[in-house]
């Protein structure tokens, strides 16, 4: 039997594209499990540090790029977890700062945002540098570590060619820069019920507001965590595609959610037998895993193919007044079937009852009872 290379490249390509699962899928748990070493780190209870660990698997992007091959964002957040653990270690030796820097540059070389990172242990020196704690070794760790990021991150473009720079769309987002758009963008990626973080995972809220308790309590690493957080989202008002491409989640802030994360964790750890507290996160939490769960398992390009994404006023005009919203769209097509079979004398009898969630009627609705299947009995 021949097979025709349109056959071929069809398979081909059908097999990168699951390959790309796999892979995304094995980055993005590994990190998962290294976020749990980092929040153990830092100090934070165990049960305490597994809940968020499964908050971030579950309720966050993480979730979505293990399923639907975000092939940049697994590698990536593997690379940054790393670096996180490395700076919860809260080590002075220059090395280890070394080695941070060039994690952070190897990540950078994937996706250049991720040089927000170096903020984190910048900041955390410039704490430590005006309390007096050995400055000298913080500082020299610091221009080492910045200067392994710059080596590293200009060896690997320039050697292999990775395209980081993006200068063209650079360019075309500073001349339709003004500071009216720049708020509207950082509203809609927060808030819009199409596009928007806080929509899609509401438990990062809670992250959201914990940092700001410990920037009120000057928690000295929680406090480093607010300028990489700031960067991420000015970046994101800033640029001209903020939606990232095909995703509902703001995807430009995937490597973001860490962070917040992290700062939950920081902030349940004082608070965690306030009933309210408990309360709020276990609402939140499972929110953000419904809400997950039908935008992983529903979604496909039809929505967004609908919709133009040639400009700021294009992507503003999806996030807030596209109608059927990115939610109710997936939910109305969200269905499962059950099969019954019942047996009689001579033949056995099979129907197929198929279901989705109605919105109209506010409970599940049969779409249609399937074919009448007779079998031969034996």
């Amino acid at each position: 039997m021949s097979v025709s290379y349109t056959h071929l490249d069809v398979y081909k390509r059908q097999y990168i594209y699951y390959a790309g699962k796999i892979i995304g899928a094995f980055y993005t748990a590994l990190s998962v499990g290294v976020l749990f070493i980092v929040l153990r780190k830092l100090f934070i209870h165990r049960l305490i540090g597994l809940a968020f660990t499964l908050t971030y698997a579950f309720a966050t992007q993480a979730y979505s790029i293990a399923a639907q091959a975000n092939w940049q964002h697994g590698m990536s957040l593997f690379l940054l977890m790393t670096a996180l653990y490395l700076m919860a270690l809260k080590s002075k030796k220059v090395g280890v700062h070394i080695l941070l820097g060039g994690i952070i540059g190897l990540a950078t070389a994937i996706r250049m945002t991720n040089i927000f990172y170096i903020l984190i242990p910048a900041s955390y020196t410039l704490s430590s540098f005006f309390s007096k704690r050995d400055k000298a070794a913080h500082i020299s760790a610091l221009i080492g570590g910045l200067t392994l990021v710059v080596g590293i991150f200009l060896f690997i473009n320039n050697s292999f060619h990775i395209p980081a720079g993006y200068a063209d769309e650079f360019k075309f987002s500073l001349e339709i820069f003004t500071p009216t758009l720049f708020i509207q963008n950082i509203v809609a990626i927060l808030f819009s019920y199409n596009m928007g973080l806080f929509f899609a995972f509401p438990i990062l809220l809670l992250g959201a507001t914990s940092l700001y308790i410990l920037f009120k309590e000057r928690h000295q690493f929680g406090m480093a965590l607010i300028p990489a957080v700031g960067a991420f989202l000015v970046f994101a008002g800033f640029w001209w595609m903020w939606t990232g491409g095909y995703s509902p989640h703001a995807r430009l802030l995937t490597e973001m959610t860490p962070l917040l994360i992290i700062a939950s964790a920081l902030v349940a750890h004082k608070y965690v037998k306030k009933q309210v507290f408990q309360i709020a996160c276990i609402a939140l939490f499972l929110l953000s895993v419904s809400t997950n769960l039908v935008y992983i398992y529903m979604s496909d390009t039809t929505w967004h193919n609908a919709y133009s994404k040639q400009g700021h006023r294009e992507q503003l005009n999806n996030a807030w007044h596209s109608s059927p919203t990115f939610l109710t769209y997936h939910l109305r097509k969200q269905t499962f079937s059950i099969s019954h079979f019942s047996c009689k004398d001579s033949e056995i009898l099979s129907r197929d009852f198929v279901y989705r969630p109605s919105l109209q009627y506010k409970g599940i609705v049969t779409l249609f009872d399937g074919q009448h299947i007779v079998l031969p009995k034996n």
